[in-house]
């Protein structure tokens, strides 16, 4: 037993910055009116080139057909649901989700 938890203990690695940069990051998820769509902001970072990339992405509410929609931040829904409004380049944007 001793020396099953000796190799699994030295399997282990600390978490390097790196590791924690590459990790994509969810943030400013929101539901919509009908309770059926979840927009939500996906920020990845490319570290060689020190940049980070922030889009909005559209699934349903059971987790299914996530897929980015335009890149930008903030997504906030219209009170019918049609509309998606957004931040991008310090502008404030829509996207038509019906389209």
């Amino acid at each position: 037993m001793l020396a099953i938890t000796a190799t699994v203990a030295s399997a282990q690695r600390v978490m390097t910055y790196d590791d924690l940069a590459a990790m994509k990051r969810i943030g400013s998820a929101k539901v919509s009116p009908d309770g059926k769509w979840i927009a939500y902001d996906l920020t990845t970072t490319d570290l060689p080139n020190n940049k980070r990339t922030t889009a909005i992405w559209l699934m349903r509410a059971d987790g299914s057909g996530a897929k980015q929609i335009v890149d930008g931040s903030g997504a906030t829904w219209s009170p019918d649901g049609k509309t998606i409004a957004f931040t991008t380049g310090g502008q404030i944007a829509l996207y038509d989700v019906a389209a």
